[in-house]
């Protein structure tokens, strides 16, 4: 079922709130809580993946800062403008 009739009750509402503009609010906002909640299921296993390589990516960051000859040859790369 299309969006748009929904969309044009809503917007009607601005005006002023009745029981048809108050039912048509709550049927669209029904049906973009249902589609939200469908999209973060859907996406779950793919955020878990993602947050676990960030917290990898991380931990894999500060053992390279806790490396100081590392740290010293960042440094001097830097000071002589290398890339």
């Amino acid at each position: 079922m299309p969006l748009w009739p929904f969309a044009v009750a809503a917007a009607g509402c601005v005006a002023g709130i009745n029981a048809v503009c108050a039912a048509a609010s709550e049927a669209v906002d029904a049906r973009q809580r249902a589609r939200n909640a469908q999209i973060a299921a859907e996406d779950k296993p793919l955020t878990d993946r993602m947050n676990s390589d960030m917290q990898n990516l991380a931990a894999t960051g500060q053992a390279m800062q806790n490396n100081p000859r590392l740290m010293r040859l960042m440094a001097l790369a830097q000071a002589k403008h290398c890339h």
